[in-house]
């Protein structure tokens, strides 16, 4: 593409980031023009045979192919949120009956402790065996089933979690004894809690 040659070494990341926010609101902002200039057209009366037309698609995140809304309704937790967001996220995907089982995935990955979310033969093992058994007991650790806040948290290891940066926690479940989790900070998220294990 034509533009400037000279080394960009002087440009922060930073500016980069914000130039890329700005990119980012600049063609939310054409997409909305040009979905209101689309709408106000009349419509062609549809002969018998003229097939309905498409929805708009959705904004879609680049790099997973996945809906935005999607993933930002199942964002993991951010750096500086409690190690509860990180469960509170996991029983929201697990309730939300998503189609897509691409967006499941990846929504779950990132989710994910790294070790777990980065490892192909990792991720598949936790999403066949300890995804697949969570979605089935997941209501034995609700008081509501469509509540992804109303577990209950029985103990954890440490008992004081203030400094931990790695937590056992353990759920009440009905007509079983308590289940555990492991919540881990992720330097490659910033420090933000995520699910290293799930053994509910």
């Amino acid at each position: 593409m034509g533009g400037s040659t000279q080394d960009h070494d002087d440009v922060s990341l930073e500016e980069i980031v914000k130039r890329i926010e700005r990119a980012e609101r600049d063609l939310a902002e054409a997409r909305s023009m040009l979905a209101g200039m689309t709408s106000e057209r009349t419509e062609p009366e549809e002969s018998p045979g003229t097939p309905a037309p498409t929805p708009a698609p959705a904004e879609i995140d680049p790099e997973s192919g996945i809906a935005i809304a999607i993933l930002n309704r199942h964002r993991p937790p951010n750096p500086g949120d409690t190690f509860r967001m990180a469960i509170i996220s996991l029983f929201r995907l697990a309730i939300d009956t998503l189609d897509d089982e691409d967006a499941v995935q990846e929504c779950l990955r990132r989710l994910v402790h790294s070790n777990v979310g980065a490892n192909v033969a990792s991720f598949s093992g936790f999403y066949r065996f300890n995804w697949s058994r969570f979605l089935k007991l997941k209501a034995q650790y609700l008081a509501s089933s469509d509540d992804p806040e109303s577990f209950h948290i029985v103990r954890t290891d440490p008992v004081e979690t203030k400094n931990a940066s790695r937590v056992k926690v353990f759920l009440a479940a009905s007509g079983r004894s308590p289940a555990p989790l492991v919540v881990e900070m992720d330097s490659a998220h910033g420090g933000g809690w995520r699910i290293s294990e799930v053994s509910l």
